[in-house]
């Protein structure tokens, strides 16, 4: 993209059209480095000032720019839910504060009603995930959308089938393909484990060419549970059974087991430890005992 030129009036148009007022010739990485420090809701804004504008900042450059700004102070997202509703609603908060004593002030981010399928009957939406990059995968009944809370937007996914099975869906990030995918895994046990029909999916935001769910076929035993969710460096982890950590490789999109480091973990919570993998465990009725492991080269310490 050529350099543009911006007016002290703050317009992109034709220079000519301005007699009379100082016009000044800004590089395309400079006018990036500006609106990469503005709040995310002020693009939004400026989005309808001009086409030009609207093209920048819809660009993977200043995308890519604010999204680097934006982990060097990042935030805490949190969710209230309405019983009778169904509504959430999305807060955030900083994650540091310079000031031990300063008051943190959490802020509305977004409410999740209004995606066309969730209403007052409808099934109330849930978040069963870490954010991913800011983003947050969200589902209610068989429906699944991602949303943006600090820009407002989300993106609804094509409709899946469940078939009386049970639905998960994770949301992950490639960071060397630079792409979004979503898996989702549904699954039904009948007669205990020996007739399991299990079904796993992918979906790639911002794919063209892809308009329905993509099947891959998964090696290994059969589970039929799903318990938590983190994307870290380019794999989905999430708790399955009491025994065993699924790792989903967003990239080749294939799954492999981890055994968990002890015979049996009722209560785990997922976590990320200075970019690696980790768990921390609980007991339900003693509440002061825990234990945190990291994964180390496929295996976990303590």
């Amino acid at each position: 993209m050529e350099d543009s030129q911006l007016s002290r009036s703050g317009s992109l148009n034709d220079p000519s059209s301005h007699a009379g007022i100082y016009i000044t010739t800004f590089p395309l990485k400079l006018i990036i480095e500006i609106l990469s420090r503005l709040p995310a809701k002020s693009l939004i804004r400026f989005k309808s000032v001009s086409k030009l504008w609207n093209s920048i900042i819809r660009s993977k450059d200043l995308t890519d720019a604010f999204l680097t700004r934006s982990r060097a102070r990042p935030r805490l997202l949190f969710t209230f839910q309405h019983l009778e509703t169904g509504q959430s609603f999305i807060f955030s908060a900083p994650e540091h504060e310079k000031e031990k004593d300063k008051t943190v002030v959490a802020r509305h981010e977004m409410t999740i009603t209004d995606f066309g399928f969730c209403t007052i009957t409808s099934s109330p939406y849930y978040i069963t995930s870490s954010p991913v990059n800011g983003l947050v995968c969200c589902t209610s009944g068989s429906r699944i959308a991602v949303c943006n809370p600090t820009t407002r937007q989300w993106c609804i996914l094509p409709h899946v089938k469940p078939e009386g099975r049970v639905m998960h869906a994770r949301l992950g990030y490639d960071p060397v393909g630079d792409e979004y995918k979503v898996l989702c895994v549904m699954m039904m046990c009948k007669r205990g484990r020996r007739d399991i029909k299990q079904e796993h999916l992918v979906f790639t935001l911002r794919s063209e060419q892809q308009l329905t769910w993509r099947y891959i076929d998964i090696t290994g035993e059969p589970y039929t549970d799903v318990q938590g969710g983190i994307c870290i460096n380019g794999a989905i982890y999430y708790k399955v059974g009491h025994t065993k950590i699924a790792r989903f490789d967003i990239r080749r999109e294939r799954i492999m087991f981890i055994e968990v480091p002890k015979d049996d973990i009722t209560s785990w919570v997922s976590t990320n430890h200075q970019g690696k993998f980790g768990g921390i465990e609980y007991d339900d009725n003693l509440y002061e005992m825990m234990r945190v492991w990291i994964q180390e080269k496929e295996r976990f310490v303590e």
